[in-house]
């Protein structure tokens, strides 16, 4: 029942309007313009749908992956503010230090409603959008490989910082155990915690190749796509190990129904809302 209850809860927050942080138009969800309609159906993974839209308005496949992959470089170039703050909130586990704020008396079911920060998800939720147009564009035939191969690679790395089971329960986990000789009292649990930490600094934080936003224009393509293989299969190990840190406190720190519910959090991932209009093919 507890886990019920979380689902109706993200359920709810994902009705809540987005509020977003572009100044105009937002380029990932354009609303108007021959390819409007086509490149909303690639947000939402159909392709199929989105090149015979595309067709249906006298533009190829070589259009569409031309716009996909310009709107996703717009977007991650306007958001360099934002992405700056989602960031320093998730290192700093800001959520947790309000004043007054004993973070022993948050019960895990209240992580669904309040604590993933609109700053962040919305941060998410661009990474998400980047990584459907670049991968789009990359398909269709890009013409600007060695950008999307990049951004690709970045898009995997800041989905992974921003998503609520890394922004919102690992913070959480790392704050209840802080104090009071739990370090001592859990070591297979802090040892989990070490591994995320040690895992994401030498495999999704370690230094890339110089790329197109870097300034290098002239970039050669396939280093930076092996670049965005290995951050995806990296993202992908992260998550396996953000689970294993997740299910070792549930029955560790928790009591039996509050560690149900961490699961559930956990299992639930984004907002339903997002599920539909971004998903996803890696873990």
């Amino acid at each position: 029942m507890a886990a019920l209850g979380v689902r109706k809860a993200a359920r709810a927050a994902a009705r809540q309007p987005r509020r977003g942080f572009f100044g105009t138009e937002d380029p990932l969800s354009p609303r108007d313009g021959p390819l409007a309609e086509a490149l909303g159906f690639v947000k939402k993974g159909r392709m199929d749908r989105a090149l015979e839209l595309a067709q249906q308005n006298n533009a190829d496949s070589k259009a569409l992956a031309r716009e996909c992959s310009r709107r996703a470089f717009a977007a991650y170039e306007e958001s360099g503010e934002a992405r700056e703050m989602a960031i320093g909130l998730v290192v700093g586990g800001s959520t947790f230090e309000i004043p007054g704020r004993d973070v022993r008396l948050i019960r895990p079911r209240q992580l669904v409603e309040g604590f993933w920060l609109r700053k962040v998800s919305d941060v998410h939720v661009l990474a998400e959008g980047c990584k459907s147009f670049t991968k789009a564009s990359l398909a269709l035939g890009s013409e600007a490989p060695a950008r999307d191969f990049q951004l690709l690679a970045r898009s995997h790395v800041l989905r992974l910082q921003t998503c609520r089971t890394q922004a919102v329960l690992q913070a959480y986990i790392g704050k209840r155990i802080q104090g009071d000789g739990m370090l001592m009292r859990l070591p297979a649990l802090w040892a989990l915690l070490v591994k995320s930490g040690s895992h994401l600094r030498d495999h999704l934080l370690s230094p890339e190749p110089l790329g197109p936003l870097d300034g290098m224009e002239e970039a050669e393509a396939e280093p930076l796509q092996v670049l965005a293989e290995q951050r995806r299969r990296a993202a992908a190990r992260h998550m396996e190990i953000l689970t294993e840190c997740i299910s070792e406190a549930a029955t560790s720190l928790f009591n039996p129904e509050d560690g149900m519910v961490m699961l559930a959090v956990d299992i639930l991932g984004a907002p339903a809302a997002e599920m539909t209009t971004l998903p996803c093919d890696e873990p």
